[in-house]
């Protein structure tokens, strides 16, 4: 059994919904990650993506990175 790579990447919704379009083998099966992505982000927000790396690509989660996100996930008090 191969074990699957995961990469959490943070990049530009625009950016990430390009390389959705043009990339064959890359999927988002769930479809609230898919709205986070497609109806909740504007191009100009970050977004933090988890993929899976196989055959294909998998995103399994997307969030939004904004002040809550932050606080919540990367400022230690």
């Amino acid at each position: 059994m191969i074990d699957s790579t995961t990469i959490v990447e943070i990049d530009l919704a625009s950016d990430i919904k390009n390389t959705i379009k043009l990339t064959d083998d890359l999927r988002v099966d769930n479809d609230d990650v898919r709205k986070v992505i497609y109806n909740d982000a504007d191009d100009g927000d970050l977004i933090r993506v988890v993929k899976v790396i196989g055959s294909p690509i998998r995103i399994i989660k997307a969030d939004i990175v904004d002040d809550n996100f932050l606080k919540d996930n990367l400022i230690k008090e």
